[in-house]
């Protein structure tokens, strides 16, 4: 049986590395954290101020300036009349009417509205304005639309089971109300007010963007350093469900009898609040009273072993979803109230446990794939008319957009590079799986358990064209820079987590050096390499790629081709970094960065032996090409530019001067050169650390990354450090 680790996350990641960096003002919160945003301006008729919102002077408002949707339906109403009663506003001379409604000789409401101009309204003196007739219509839970017909307007604001019609008259000051017989008659307007979210959603909200930066960073980290992955073969992952836990499996017998008690709290039923007494007891929280810990503690003993402790609650849980599987309320943390009947950090914390035990058991990952299957939910999130690993993309960046921006719906929106249709499918899912952190990873395993396997889907490279084609919509935006610094960095992270999940599928494997150099042991031998030399030159000779200069001294020469057939022996013998004796770059190039075949193994048996035939068929003396002319040729077109180099002086000078002070010049931190510092700039300086060849910083880049003891290079500490400035930590 695993671990139990109640509140832990990933923990493979310097807890600096994820404090809450590049955090806004305003709280995340998820569904089922929101409070209810306060009640909007009742209104049933409208009067002097009906009559400036649908006029501009005293004309109608013109029809073909405005959106017209008429909306018929059917009802059952009552006529009533409602009196208006001309009055001045204390403020400002305004006018305003008030209308009293009554329906069967009972007063149902009374609304007040203030004119916003008097002259569009009713003057002091009382007398009606010279008004043309018009119908206002009112209908509860939906927009409100408008339709200008001869001489009336009608506005529908459409709210389920109640709409009322006011009309008013050319020549008297009278109002004619038709009520719906429909019950609770109430309308209310469609004023929009911001949620106030309490401490309690903030720190929750921290606590999931905190589990998601782990993630995160650990994906960037697959991404930049798992190499040598190959296929198993495995044509599709086949899905196993967990079986039962074998040391539930010995009590459930005796609790169904009942010789084991499971009813905690005594109340004569087994449901989720026996979890609780029994968890507040174990960890001495205030979920529940003394007197119900008490009795977690004389019924709490499932395994009969005479002491209460953790085993005894990880059964009770465990045996609670076997009797009910998932139901989602379980892991709502509004449906466990303290003993004073407040919602705490303790009830998040308690339904954080739950979810890790329910993700042991893969419930959660059987939940949501039921929910697909059975068509709950739709997946084709990118709506091309199937589920494919795009739409597990489009999720991903989705998952970042709100977790990323904390307590602004409308803000993440702006910045999301998928459709509206997509992000509102999206953010469907996320509601039905709320309680899911792994939301994203299921996906990615629903899809390798229902797709044949294509390990293209493990490289950044595979979702390029497709997220090229998403960035179009921000092709002329001022902050296109920095969203497709975002995109690239989510998707990158993404192709790290696909990988690793393959490899947890056991859909890739490992190759250790040894293997890979045997690779070339099959009966295909001449025929592969003859392929595989005839592609490679070509892209040499075309300038796609540069010849094997792998100890990296500027000459493609037989040293280099020596460098292979060394480095083949100390693969075959299993050497390391650290007791090679090529030269530790030189080794560390071959072995993950000279994939020239693009098979996804650096430095194979066949990369090296094209790369020695290249250089002997190249450095022969009937060779008419010179090879060292490619090579810097390529370096030319693919190396250092002439901005890079007026980039690079400029940084040398800023050192130089630097040079005279007794102190370094404080760096900004800005490693992407995006002219501003936030999360991004920490992950790319991870980025740098995992791989710096394929994430290179540039020369200001790297001089404004150096934050952390200044000097020492670029190392994780410089983005741990840009963390905690962001949060405040330090300055």
């Amino acid at each position: 049986m695993s671990d139990y680790k109640l509140y832990e996350g990933i923990n493979n990641i310097d807890d600096d590395l994820i404090e809450e960096a590049d955090r806004k003002a305003t709280p995340i919160i998820r569904k089922y954290y929101s409070f209810a945003a306060a009640a909007a301006v009742v209104v049933l008729a409208f009067g002097a101020a009906g009559w400036g919102l649908f006029h501009k002077g005293n004309e109608l408002l013109d029809k073909d300036k405005h959106d017209v949707n008429v909306i018929s339906e059917e009802v059952t109403t009552t006529s009533v009349t409602g009196t208006d009663i001309i009055c001045t506003s204390a403020s400002g001379g305004h006018n305003s009417i008030v209308t009293t409604v009554t329906v069967s000789g009972k007063k149902q409401t009374t609304v007040s509205e203030t004119a916003a101009d008097a002259d569009r309204n009713t003057t002091g003196s009382g007398q009606a304005p010279k008004v043309t007739t018009y119908t206002v219509t009112k209908k509860r839970d939906s927009k409100t639309n408008h339709s200008v017909g001869n001489n009336a307007v009608t506005t529908t604001h459409a709210k389920a089971n109640v709409y009322y019609t006011t009309t008013r008259s050319k020549s008297e000051n009278k109002v004619t109300t038709a009520l719906t017989t429909m019950p609770a008659p109430v309308v209310t307007t469609d004023v929009t007010t911001q949620p106030q979210y309490s401490e309690l959603d903030m720190q929750v909200a921290e606590n999931e963007r905190s589990i998601f930066m782990k993630k995160y960073l650990a994906s960037l980290a697959a991404a930049a350093t798992l190499v040598n992955y190959v296929p198993t073969g495995l044509v599709q992952a086949d899905y196993q469900p967990v079986p039962l836990d074998p040391y539930l499996a010995r009590f459930i017998d005796d609790i169904e009898s009942g010789n084991i008690i499971t009813d905690i709290n005594n109340d004569g039923k087994f449901d989720r609040n026996d979890l609780v007494p029994l968890h507040s007891y174990l960890l001495n929280n205030n979920l529940v009273s003394d007197e119900e810990k008490a009795l977690a503690a004389e019924r709490g003993d499932l395994n009969v072993d005479f002491r209460v402790n953790m085993v005894d609650y990880v059964v009770l849980v465990k045996y609670y979803m076997y009797k009910y599987g998932i139901n989602p309320d379980d892991f709502d943390m509004y449906n466990y109230k303290d003993k004073d009947g407040n919602v705490t950090l303790e009830s998040y914390y308690f339904v954080d446990g739950l979810q890790e035990l329910a993700v042991e058991n893969g419930m959660i990952y059987q939940y949501e794939a039921n929910l697909i299957t059975n068509g709950n939910v739709d997946v084709d999130f990118n709506g091309n008319g199937s589920f494919d690993i795009f739409d597990v993309l489009e999720y991903n960046l989705y998952n970042s957009y709100v977790i990323q921006n904390p307590f602004n719906d409308t803000e993440a929106k702006s910045e999301a590079v998928i459709t509206d249709e997509s992000w509102n499918k999206c953010k469907l899912y996320k509601e039905k799986c709320f309680f899911d952190n792994d939301s994203v990873d299921n996906l990615i395993r629903y899809y390798l358990y229902n797709n044949e396997f294509d390990p293209h889907i493990t490289t950044y490279d595979f979702y390029t064209e497709y997220t090229d084609n998403l960035l179009q919509k921000f092709a002329s935006s001022k902050r296109k820079n920095a969203i497709t610094g975002n995109t690239v960095n989510d998707t990158i992270a993404f192709a790290g987590n696909v990988k690793s999940i393959a490899i947890e599928l056991g859909l890739m494997k490992v190759v250790d050096r040894s293997s890979k150099i045997h690779i070339v042991l099959t009966n295909d031998y001449d025929d592969i390499l003859a392929e595989q030399f005839a592609d490679y030159e070509a892209k040499v000779l075309n300038g796609t790629l540069p010849p094997p200069d792998v100890n990296s001294d500027g000459v493609c020469d037989e040293k280099d081709s020596l460098d292979m057939t060394n480095y083949c022996f100390e693969a075959e013998d299993n050497e390391t970094e650290y007791t090679t004796k090529i030269g530790v770059d030189t080794f560390l190039y071959l072995d993950t960065q000279f994939d020239i075949n693009g098979n996804g193994i650096s430095g194979d048996g066949f990369d090296l032996q094209v790369g020695c035939d290249f250089i002997g068929k190249y450095t022969s003396e009937d060779s008419t090409v010179d090879l060292n002319a490619l090579l810097a040729a390529y370096n030319a077109k693919n190396g250092v530019s002439d901005a890079q180099k007026k980039e690079l002086s400029e940084v040398e000078h800023i050192k130089f001067l630097e040079s005279f002070s007794s102190e370094p010049i404080r760096r900004s931190g800005d490693a992407n050169n995006s002219g501003s510092v936030n999360m991004a700039d920490a992950v790319t300086i991870l980025c740098s650390c995992c791989n710096p060849d394929e994430y290179a910083l540039t020369e200001w880049g790297e001089f404004n990354a150096d934050v952390n003891n200044t000097g020492d290079g670029i190392t994780p500490g410089d983005a741990a450090k840009i963390q905690r400035r962001l949060v405040g930590i330090e300055k």
